[in-house]
């Protein structure tokens, strides 16, 4: 198979670009040049910025387009206009965050998101499920059955560029004590990358239509602190603190804690029977710490965490509570 990745370097485009090659398909890769310029040698590239720059692809033809990052409408239209007849799907990375917090348990068919300002192109936590929900519209007005959308939970793994579930894995790295939220028990849900990737091409290569939440096994989010530790085997050791206690102390939920929503959510146990039917196939979790772990020591580049508390103001807190 023929597969057109928009994007391809970063995360889950580096994971989704990685399993189509293990799995034997001809890639090509259109991305700006800015990172990953390094990686798959061989690869056939076409360097643009798809908004605006889409002429770039000239008269080419795919069996299936993954689209892994389009963030809005105005944008995602581009594409799905010039590639109508230049491939036989079109597969959109989109969200579970397009659900509203008002479903109680979000199925593919659960109630989404709308925008009062439905030209809104800024993107915060406010309006980043409400975009995706017009995207995906976008698509499936144009492509109809040959439309599929897959909506993520939260992406963990090696390569999470957004550090919010290495966050958890620097702290068992840490070798000390550090503030965990509490009770435990509390559910959490990600999806490995690598999973997300695998199962991706899965579904072009079944050439797949509808929509699909592509979730992992919902977790106790301390579960997973407890195996990051347990697997750095450097004595690290979470300081489980209430979570009404930590907001008190202005300990912000996901801000400065990621993966910790702080409060009941429809967003803790996704239903994913649709895609596991599908071809979604979760990892145990401890292969998903063990691995990050490794490439987290090996292969994350230098620099701080983008997310979460630093240091000193943990201390802080800690030094409170004793």
């Amino acid at each position: 198979m023929n597969i057109l990745i928009i994007g391809g370097t970063i995360f889950v485009g580096r994971h989704i670009a990685e399993a189509a090659l293990r799995r034997g398909h001809n890639l090509t890769i259109l991305h700006r040049g800015q990172r990953g310029a390094d990686l798959f040698p061989g690869v056939e590239r076409i360097l643009c910025d798809r908004d605006g720059g889409l002429d770039a692809l000239g008269d080419r033809t795919w069996d299936a387009v993954i689209d892994t990052c389009a963030y809005v409408p105005r944008v995602i239209a581009q594409s799905v206009s010039v590639l109508q007849g230049k491939a036989n799907r079109y597969l959109f990375i989109s969200t579970i965050s397009v659900y509203t917090e008002e479903n109680m348990v979000c199925t593919e068919d659960s109630e989404v998101r709308s925008l009062e300002d439905e030209t809104v192109e800024e993107i915060t936590g406010d309006t980043y499920g409400g975009l995706k929900v017009l995207c995906e519209k976008v698509l499936n007005e144009s492509w109809g059955t040959k439309a599929t959308i897959v909506r993520p939970g939260l992406i963990i793994g090696p390569w999470d560029s957004t550090d919010r579930f290495t966050y958890w894995i620097a702290k068992g790295l840490c070798g000390r004590k550090f503030i965990a939220p509490g009770p435990k028990g509390h559910p959490a849900q990600g999806v490995d990358g690598r999973d997300l990737a695998d199962f991706c091409i899965t579904l072009l290569e079944n050439n797949t239509p509808g929509t699909f939440n592509a979730v992992g096994v919902a977790t106790p989010l301390s579960d997973m602190i407890d195996l990051s530790c347990s697997l750095a085997g450097v004595g690290s050791e979470p300081v489980w603190v209430d979570g009404d206690r930590l907001k008190e102390l202005g300990v912000e939920p996901w801000k400065d804690l990621p993966f910790w929503i702080g409060k009941p959510s429809n967003f803790d146990n996704v239903p994913a029977d649709g895609s596991r039917a599908a071809g979604l196939v979760n990892r145990p979790v401890a292969d998903t710490i063990r691995d990050t772990i490794a490439w987290f020591k090996d292969g994350r580049p230098e620099g701080p965490l983008k997310v979460g508390m630093d240091d000193a103001r943990e201390a802080e807190i800690l030094a409170l509570l004793v």
